[in-house]
């Protein structure tokens, strides 16, 4: 290992925690260790730069000598590991819902931090956004902080493999096409078909999803202290990886022309070149695709987009992996 934090991943078995192993790999980030955890290790090892790591149980007796917990699992263990890590003085990062909403934890992507760098956290807490809100959040929160931003409109189509590995098997194998469905996870679209919800169908008297409530809090809070109207839809698409949306923002400033909204853009937001890319084509790229810009005649400061991003990479994996190599040099430093 090279010298660095001592890293230990919570959900390594999953979908995202695979992701992130990969990402590690691929990026050489400076690890002095690294330790991974799975609900169910049952003796697996896995091959990480030339040594076989076993898969071990996670818990707070097991965060002694770690520097950074990263988690990668369900918002359950996500809060009670990161009260484990609070009270052990280990720097925690959670890529589940646990933590995105509470006041002491921010809310942050590392490809949007400004001059004065990752927020503090007196917790040493840091959660990051749904994978649904990161791709959006690349392109709103420039506009926002250059133009200004009164209303946007978001309409989501996310990729099975949002909901995880059983999912992501019971639709490579058909289930959902079944009569009976109890075998294919809650939320699996059929294949060829949409699903016009995500994360579950709005309740009775609910104009919204929880899904849609949770991308609209995330989003209030990662645009804050700006507070434009915001409409959202999430719909679930018979895709294995890669969401895709449709983005409608109305500014307060005119923005001028493209080469204007290229200017202010992040490095990880790619405009693609037409025709505009399907959510497929984005799978495995680290970058989101941004396509299709549209302006309304009759008022130029409203602008439509096409974005695709990879959930499990774009989404998730490559701003944890970041967020881990930031705060592994405040480590070193």
């Amino acid at each position: 290992m090279n010298p660095g934090p001592v890293l230990a991943l919570a959900g390594a078995r999953g979908l995202v925690g695979e992701e992130i192993l990969k990402v590690l790999e691929e990026r050489g980030t400076p690890l002095r260790g690294l330790r991974l955890w799975s609900r169910q290790p049952q003796g697996r090892r896995r091959l990480f730069r030339g040594e076989e790591i076993p898969y071990t149980r996670a818990g707070a007796e097991a965060l002694a000598g770690c520097d950074i917990l990263l988690h990668a699992g369900p918002a359950a263990s996500g809060h009670s590991l990161g009260l484990a890590a609070e009270a052990a003085g280990v720097a925690f990062v959670d890529l589940s819902e646990a933590w995105r909403l509470e006041p002491r934890t921010p809310l942050v992507l590392p490809e949007l931090l400004q001059a004065a760098g990752l927020p503090d956290s007196p917790a040493r807490r840091w959660a990051l956004p749904n994978c649904t809100v990161t791709g959006p959040a690349l392109v709103l929160v420039p506009l926002a902080r250059r133009y200004g931003l009164q209303r946007l409109s978001l309409t989501t189509l996310q990729a099975v493999s949002g909901l995880g590995r059983r999912a992501l098997a019971a639709f490579a194998t058909g289930a959902a096409e079944r009569p009976v469905r109890e075998e294919a996870p809650p939320g699996l679209p059929r294949p060829g078909d949409l699903l016009p919800w995500c994360g579950g169908a709005p309740e009775a008297g609910r104009r919204a999803s929880p899904e849609e409530r949770s991308v609209e809090a995330e989003l209030r809070r990662l645009l804050a202290p700006a507070a434009p109207h915001i409409e959202v839809f999430c719909l679930r698409a018979p895709v294995r990886r890669g969401h895709g949306a449709t983005l409608w923002v109305e500014t307060e400033a005119p923005l001028e022309d493209t080469e204007a909204l290229r200017a202010i853009l992040p490095a990880a937001v790619h405009w693609a070149a037409s025709p505009a890319p399907g959510p497929g084509e984005a799978a495995g790229r680290p970058e989101l695709l941004l396509a299709r810009p549209r302006w309304d005649p009759a008022e130029p400061r409203r602008l439509g987009l096409w974005l695709a991003w990879d959930n499990l990479h774009c989404g998730a994996a490559l701003p944890a992996v970041r967020l881990v190599e930031i705060l592994g040099a405040t480590l070193r430093g």
